[in-house]
């Protein structure tokens, strides 16, 4: 859809009325919305992309500045948006050489071992990083998500795969995260977040990895734990009920919305929200 489509705007304006909303209104809004991607924009995110290595840096300073690199989650991000937004039909029909190196860069970062995603630039083994089970998570997330965008495989097994091999008993030898070997091992993972005054965070490591979660066969047990520590009055978690615990329930509401089961008070918290 272009701003100068006229025929567009006024069947989205129809539509809009046809369920009873404002339609006019909701196009002005949208065309004001399409008014900020100028050629400039696809010149900015064109300008993320590193020809060297193939994937997409998250700022433009990054790409110019030595000991930076690309992403995947930021190589994720670009070609999602290229392809959404209609700079393109689809992810595979980006340039060829394009396609082909992005794709280089992210299966070189498959780790054949336990199959996440790694960049060799980043300590994964800094203890002080809290954050590293989303970041694995999240990209490994990413990954799969480009897999099916750009129409290639992985070369090894993705860690889900493997993951729920050894649920079914098939490969044994694979690498687990420890915290996701039982359901014991998981609830005490679970029990030393802080789900009271950072629900944010506590949720955002779910949600990154839920795909892991799901395929060891722990989805049943997380949303139990989550409803047992629900306020059910406001649909929340943790002692906020303003804008930290409307951004806990982004993460969380995420992480139900991967695994496939229902938010509980889904009512009182979308109250919460509004």
């Amino acid at each position: 859809m272009t701003k100068t489509d006229n025929k567009v705007w006024l069947d989205l304006e129809k539509e809009v009325t046809s369920r009873g909303g404002d339609g006019k209104a909701f196009v002005s809004e949208m065309q004001e919305l399409y008014a900020i991607f100028t050629p400039g924009f696809a010149s900015w995110i064109g300008s993320l992309y590193n020809p060297e290595m193939g994937g997409f840096h998250a700022a433009y300073s990054s790409r110019v500045t030595e000991g930076f690199y690309p992403d995947i989650e930021s190589t994720y991000q670009a070609i999602n948006t290229i392809a959404t937004i209609g700079l393109v039909k689809k992810a595979t029909d980006l340039p060829r050489e394009m396609r082909e190196k992005t794709i280089k860069f992210i299966s070189s970062l498959q780790s054949p071992d336990d199959g996440y995603i790694y960049h060799p630039w980043w300590n994964y083994n800094d203890p002080e990083w809290r954050h590293r089970d989303s970041r694995v998570g999240r990209d490994m997330m990413w990954a799969i998500a480009l897999e099916k965008e750009l129409d290639f495989k992985l070369p090894y097994p993705t860690a889900n795969d493997r993951l729920k091999n050894v649920v079914n008993g098939e490969s044994k030898g694979a690498s687990l995260p420890d915290h996701l070997t039982s359901k014991e091992a998981y609830l005490e993972y679970l029990n030393k977040l802080d789900w009271v005054s950072d629900a944010y965070f506590a949720g955002n490591m779910l949600a990154a990895q839920a795909g892991q979660i799901k395929a060891a066969g722990l989805a049943q047990t997380s949303a139990e734990f989550l409803a047992a520590i629900q306020n059910p009055e406001n649909g929340l978690w943790g002692k906020y009920d303003s804008y930290d615990g409307v951004n806990a329930l982004l993460k969380i509401g995420a992480f139900y919305s991967a695994v496939g089961l229902p938010i509980p008070n889904a009512e009182a918290a979308a109250e919460s929200a509004i």
